[in-house]
């Protein structure tokens, strides 16, 4: 049997983000999400860890920072908000500077380093499904008409460059499902 749906909604989410920063490859370097993915099966990145959010980011350093509060973890936690400048070690993280959005610049002992970036539209599926892209800063957006894509074909959610907030997603979810 062959079916053909009467609409296909695609809602692949988002890429974490990425800075440039020196020493951005040192290992104990990774994403707030990915740190909060590891904590949620019981493993901590660090015993001093930086969590560093700029301007744009996303609720997944805070989330970690609570997440580690309320388990008591021992370890020592310094959420930022601002941007980082470098992460230095050798074979893993030791310090990170940090400009902070007041424009301080400070040095903080660390093993680890989150970076909660702004999260970068994943693009690629919904290309693959016709949608035309345009540039912004963070990535790739798929162009839309209050979700539609083409014909039968919709994007919804991050990837169709919403923030990660409830009342948008959901805003945006009983859009497309009044076209329908």
């Amino acid at each position: 049997e062959v079916l053909e749906a009467r609409a296909v909604v695609l809602a692949p989410g988002a890429h974490d983000g990425v800075l440039a920063f020196d020493g951005n490859d040192l290992p104990g370097v990774m994403s707030a999400r990915a740190a909060c993915l590891l904590l949620r099966h019981r493993v901590l990145v660090g015993s001093r860890i930086v969590v560093v959010a700029p301007d744009g980011g996303g609720p997944f350093g805070e989330a970690f920072d609570a997440s580690v509060r309320a388990r008591e973890a021992k370890c020592e936690v310094t959420l930022v908000r601002g941007t980082p400048i470098a992460a230095r070690g050798s074979s893993a993280v030791k310090s990170v500077s940090i400009r902070e959005h007041d424009g301080t610049t400070r040095e903080i002992r660390a093993d680890a380093l989150l970076a909660d970036a702004p999260r970068a539209p994943a693009y690629e599926l919904p290309e693959q499904a016709g949608a035309e892209l345009v540039h912004e800063p963070r990535g790739f957006v798929p162009k839309t008409d209050r979700g539609k894509i083409r014909d039968r074909f919709f994007v919804v959610g991050e990837a169709a460059g919403l923030p990660l907030e409830a009342t948008a997603l959901q805003s945006q979810a009983h859009d497309v499902l009044a076209q329908l």
